[in-house]
């Protein structure tokens, strides 16, 4: 049987902040305190998101355990 459950939220669930982190700046995330998997899943999972809520997202993996992101709206 399905159960509902009383105020939670799916988006709370969700194991990072995307909603935070596609405001449109640019954000520097360091593995082990923004993420804990390598930086190319985290990559993708951007890319995932992004394409899930119609942004589009650019990413820099260029230092170690460091990733740069930057979404933006389709569009601009």
């Amino acid at each position: 049987m399905a159960t509902r459950l009383q105020g939670t939220n799916l988006d709370d669930r969700v194991r990072y902040p995307w909603h935070e982190w596609s405001d449109g700046s640019v954000w520097v995330l360091t593995r082990g305190e923004d993420f804990d998997i390598i930086p190319e899943s985290l990559q993708k999972l951007a890319y995932r998101w992004a394409r899930r809520h119609g942004m589009r997202v650019r990413t820099d993996l260029s230092e170690f355990n460091v990733v740069r992101l930057q979404f933006v709206r389709e569009g601009k």
